[in-house]
């Protein structure tokens, strides 16, 4: 048993679907960060969204694999925030 990290790509169906499978799984995540449960659009959501003045190119998106099961995912926007 092991866990890992994979990055994860907006273009493969089955990343998308696997964080998608994620965020259903932590309602109380998309409460505390949305305020409501999670919509079936949340995964895709994760890739299209940036803060302002930032590119596809500075983000990243992996997930947590533990025996090939995704159980977590971590998105990092290089640069962001430089206050």
């Amino acid at each position: 048993m092991m866990l890992t990290l994979h990055l994860l790509h907006a273009n493969q169906t089955g990343d998308v679907a696997a964080l998608q499978r994620v965020l259903d799984d932590a309602p109380a995540y998309s409460c505390l960060l949305k305020g409501c449960a999670p919509l079936h659009t949340d995964a895709e959501d994760v890739f299209n969204d940036l803060p302002p003045g930032l590119s596809a190119s500075d983000k990243l998106v992996a997930g947590f694999l533990f025996n090939d099961q995704m159980v977590g995912f971590v998105d990092v926007c290089k640069g962001y925030s430089q206050e």
